[in-house]
């Protein structure tokens, strides 16, 4: 099986019409990232399981086009996401096992576009889950085995009247009874995933 290198994007601002380009699990460096800027019709990009790093990020920052961005198992870190909240046509962003802290939902709260996000199995704890309430368009929000969430964080969520959305899991430091509360407070919200027992 050959592995998709920097090397294969030579020659792709060529593609004008591409909307959807999947390179999760290939060898792309930060380098080659640079290729990826002159396609103005790119609306979905997935880099998960790559070498990329907050320099690649930067690269990301200038496509005006891009709604999705999968950046899952990437090292990208709090300083990347300060150029990710720059985007202005921005919808999803995905984050799980990445480096991000608290700080990269307080970043991205500034963000009018962002509407979904996924910040599982990182280091996001109660505190991270504060920011959620400044995010003016947040309709869904995965927070799968974030280890450092509690009942306490839920609470902050209650006030976040656009979400329509919950991934947890029940390996999870909340309760169901702290899950039947938000319910409560919103009224529409879908919770997705195993529950406590």
């Amino acid at each position: 099986m050959r592995i998709i290198t920097d090397d294969y994007l030579r020659g792709i601002h060529r593609l004008k019409a591409l909307k959807h380009l999947g390179l999760a699990q290939s060898g792309i460096t930060d380098e080659g990232l640079k290729e990826l800027v002159a396609l103005p019709r790119l609306a979905t990009l997935a880099l998960c399981d790559t070498i990329i790093t907050d320099k690649g990020v930067e690269h990301l920052a200038k496509m005006k086009s891009l709604e999705c961005l999968y950046l899952g198992d990437t090292k990208i870190t709090d300083k990347g996401v300060e150029h990710l909240a720059k985007m202005k046509s921005l919808e999803y962003l995905g984050l799980e096992r990445s480096l991000i802290s608290n700080e990269a939902l307080r970043i991205l709260a500034k963000s009018l576009s962002i509407r979904r996000i996924s910040v599982a199995q990182t280091q996001i704890t109660d505190d991270g889950l504060k920011y959620c309430q400044l995010f003016p368009k947040l309709e869904s929000l995965e927070i799968e085995v974030c280890q450092g969430i509690t009942d306490r964080g839920l609470v902050f969520l209650e006030s976040v009247g656009s979400l329509k959305s919950l991934g947890v899991h029940s390996r999870m430091n909340i309760t169901n009874r702290a899950l039947a509360r938000l319910e409560k407070a919103l009224p529409g919200l879908e919770i997705k995933g195993s529950r406590p027992r």
